[in-house]
């Protein structure tokens, strides 16, 4: 599989549309989280909300960094994570400000590579796929999602910071 980059000009998920969520539980980590992993809603059925395993080591790795204050926008009650089984590392969708991107992609980034070592897989041959909404100062959002090899994830999110740095209103 190719290196696949889908760039969608206005996203529709920012830290004020989050909020009027059905799930959106505002805890005191939410309400200053600069990042937050988004469910799939209605993945699968008897579940309203799901995270794709790995969620909450990937929120450990985010929140160890001093800069980074990361969240699930939903109670502890409705968080359940769900093991796909694939050869797909999914990652699931996440709302960053554009301020803490770089270190976010940073994060993410070492978080594939430490996951793979863990596994013992081949970078070239493990793919992964994340969403990523970058809520704009002005109160829009712009919407990346990345589906390829593990490898380039890291150069894919560059040309993402790049872009990102071209549309800063």
């Amino acid at each position: 599989m190719e290196e696949e980059l889908i760039i969608a000009t206005s996203g529709d998920v920012t830290f004020e549309t989050l909020k009027k969520k059905s799930y959106y539980s505002e805890s005191e980590a939410s309400k200053d989280a600069n990042v937050f992993i988004i469910p799939e809603e209605h993945l699968r059925d008897g579940y309203d909300i799901l995270f794709f395993e790995n969620t909450k080591n990937l929120l450990r790795a985010l929140n160890d960094h001093g800069d980074i204050k990361a969240d699930v926008p939903c109670s502890e009650e409705d968080f359940k994570e769900i093991e796909l089984h694939s050869g797909l590392l999914e990652l699931g969708t996440f709302l960053v400000t554009s301020f803490i991107f770089p270190i976010f992609v940073n994060l993410v980034s070492s978080f594939i590579y430490d996951l793979i070592k863990k596994n013992d897989d081949d970078p070239k041959k493990v793919k992964a796929r994340l969403k990523v909404n970058v809520d704009k100062k002005n109160g829009k959002s712009i919407k990346f999602e990345y589906k390829g090899p593990a490898s380039t994830f890291n150069s894919s999110m560059k040309k993402i910071e790049e872009i990102l740095e071209e549309n800063d209103d």
